[in-house]
């Protein structure tokens, strides 16, 4: 099934999304339950070496968007935590209290926008595998995926297979 997401979100109209709704049918045959609270260790337990589930962080400032991602996610990547954030202030905490394997972050976001998420994340948690998403690829290819640490960026709109393959299985769309 391939499900195509094309939000609506730009300057002015944060928080406000247009999705299509073949989304929100397949999630409802596919969802179960999950708490984004339910990761198995903090980061200070992670570092004693206790086992964890791995953690996947979700940023965007599109309320109806977020949602959607955190849903997808959380059907289709087994094995995963799923975590969300709704900007680059909440996703520096979220970092800071909880070790994150995969971010996908909007670019395009108030205050603290993607690529300063991004580099906050390079230089504190390198380990932590980045990729970036927005309808717009110019701050992208200026700045350069390799100097930013991001491992792929993702055009909006995309299709939900397209975006796991990409970020879970690293596969290049």
């Amino acid at each position: 099934m391939s499900l195509l997401i094309n939000p609506i979100c730009g300057a002015g109209s944060v928080g406000r999304c247009r999705i299509v709704t073949e989304v929100y049918k397949a999630l409802r045959l596919k969802r179960h339950h999950y708490s984004e609270t339910s990761f198995a260790a903090t980061r200070e337990e992670s570092d004693k070496g206790l086992q964890r589930s791995q953690n996947l962080l979700v940023v965007d400032d599109c309320k109806e968007l977020l949602h959607i991602l955190g849903e997808c996610f959380a059907v289709y990547a087994d094995g995963y935590n799923i975590l969300t954030a709704p900007d680059g202030r909440e996703a520096m905490k979220v970092l800071q209290s909880a070790p994150v394997d995969i971010l996908l972050t909007d670019l395009h976001m108030p205050g603290m926008n993607g690529l300063e998420l991004s580099s906050f994340t390079k230089n504190n948690y390198p380990g932590t595998r980045i990729f970036t998403m927005s309808g717009d690829d110019k701050i992208i290819w200026k700045n350069g995926l390799n100097n930013l640490g991001i491992s792929a960026h993702i055009r909006k709109p995309f299709s939900i297979n397209d975006l796991i393959s990409v970020v879970l299985e690293g596969h290049i769309a």
